[in-house]
């Protein structure tokens, strides 16, 4: 079993808890669209000059999360899977960017101490 909480700092561990009751929010139920998207150090929270990708200021980390968004919209995917991505607080940041509130975002924090990459899941059906 995994315990999940809505995450509101990088101290937690994972991102959301899925409804007993699940939901599907796709647009087309007879289609579902599948993506995966590499976010590219889609990090928001830790920017100091020793930590990868070392963005120089967070307006420009802001920039590429923006950009993130951008794509995300543009897939317009019913499940779709974001590597190295930060944290909760970051996906929470990536969800008001794309403002699209049929997604639920899930990440539940990995191993990974070297780059803190996480895999996050945006979807419009709810997981069971």
């Amino acid at each position: 079993d995994v315990r999940v909480e809505h995450a509101m700092s990088t101290s937690q561990t994972t991102c959301n808890t899925p409804s007993a009751s699940g939901g599907d929010r796709r647009r087309d139920k007879g289609v579902l669209r599948v993506a995966t998207l590499n976010a590219r150090w889609l990090f928001l929270t830790s920017l100091t000059p020793t930590d990868p990708p070392a963005w120089p200021t967070l307006d420009v980390a802001r920039e590429h999360a923006t950009a993130v968004a951008e794509t995300v919209s543009a897939l317009d995917a019913d499940v779709l899977v974001l590597q190295e991505v930060e944290d909760c607080a970051t996906l929470d940041t990536l969800l008001e960017l794309v403002g699209d509130d049929t997604y639920e975002a899930y990440l539940v924090k990995g191993t990974d101490t070297a780059t803190r990459q996480q895999v996050a899941l945006l979807t419009r059906v709810t997981p069971a």
